[in-house]
């Protein structure tokens, strides 16, 4: 009969506490060089593995007529280490062509589809291309361009900002998500927007300060949203600068019967909703001579009573 060991801790083995500890320590060890090695191949073959990864999916996409336009990359140590060494920059993948840069296609007679994704170019760059084009006798092209590039607001696409084109140009801007501050909203570029129609603003963290950025950006601008965000009655006073205004959208609870007033100057406007707001019957009798559309929507939940 096999009697227990009274020093084993683990089993009925005949290994003491010390030697299970020096066989972790041995595992733990081949871990932690397993760990590096596996580091190691990834800092230096990083790059190569991300090719071999994405080589099938977007040979996929491209058989689909779909072409991606990520920036994901690997990490490749040797040109850091170049980097490090010589203070050189690493080119991170993005085009370096200009607006100006894209001008010389107009000259390349048997062109049809170009794909400026990748480019800086604006509105004004690929209007200009069209006309070259149409001045030397070339036939049109099929323009791909990026809404988001064209808008100049590349550093918003972590935010998931949408931009819409029609005829290159920006229509439509989106940035959502409490992320969105009033910093966010200074790189509203009126050059690069001068079209816009329509931006929608929701549950931003937004502030009446913001929105000089808003009425600075373009007098064309017929569609607004502001739910789901803090503006105020003077908020609403900064935005009746847009004279083309046809559609509103506040949800703030911050926004008073005074605030109505303000709006009531919107001579355009067709399509108001309040949901949310703190308005008061006082409030309706500032729109009832100034409505022109019976598309309001007002707060669903009881208004506070006249004093």
């Amino acid at each position: 009969m096999v009697t227990r060991n009274s020093k084993d801790l683990f089993d009925e083995s005949t290994m003491s506490f010390g030697d299970h500890l020096e066989v972790l320590r041995i595992h733990l060890f081949k871990a932690l060089i397993g760990l590096f090695v596996g580091v190691m191949l990834t800092l230096i073959f990083g790059d190569k593995l991300v090719a071999v990864i994405r080589s099938p999916i977007d040979d996929a996409l491209r058989a689909q007529g779909i072409t991606s336009q990520d920036d994901i990359a690997g990490f490749n140590l040797w040109d850091q280490a170049r980097a490090w060494m010589t203070g050189e920059k690493i080119y991170d993948g993005k085009s370096m062509v200009t607006g100006d840069g894209v001008q010389a296609l107009a000259s390349f007679p048997k062109l049809k589809q170009v794909e400026l994704a990748g480019t800086t170019a604006g509105t004004n760059d690929l209007e200009e291309l069209v006309k070259a084009r149409k001045s030397a006798g070339q036939p049109p092209i099929d323009i791909q361009a990026n809404a988001v590039a064209v808008a100049g607001l590349e550093e918003l696409s972590e935010f998931g900002i949408r931009c819409e084109l029609k005829d290159h140009r920006v229509t439509l801007v989106a940035i959502t998500g409490p992320e969105i501050n009033d910093d966010h909203l200074s790189l509203l570029k009126p050059e690069r927007l001068p079209d816009i129609t329509t931006l929608d603003l929701r549950d931003t963290s937004i502030t009446d300060d913001g929105l000089d950025h808003v009425v600075r950006l373009s007098q064309s601008l017929e569609r607004l949203n502001l739910t789901g965000t803090d503006i105020t009655d003077d908020g609403l006073s900064t935005i009746t600068a847009l004279k083309k205004l046809k559609t509103l959208l506040v949800s703030s609870p911050e926004m008073t019967d005074d605030g109505l007033r303000t709006i009531a100057g919107l001579k355009q406007l067709e399509s108001l909703n309040l949901v949310g707001a703190s308005i008061t019957d006082d409030g309706l009798d500032h729109l009832a001579s100034s409505s022109r559309s019976p598309s309001w929507q007002f707060p669903a939940r009881p208004s506070p009573t006249r004093a």
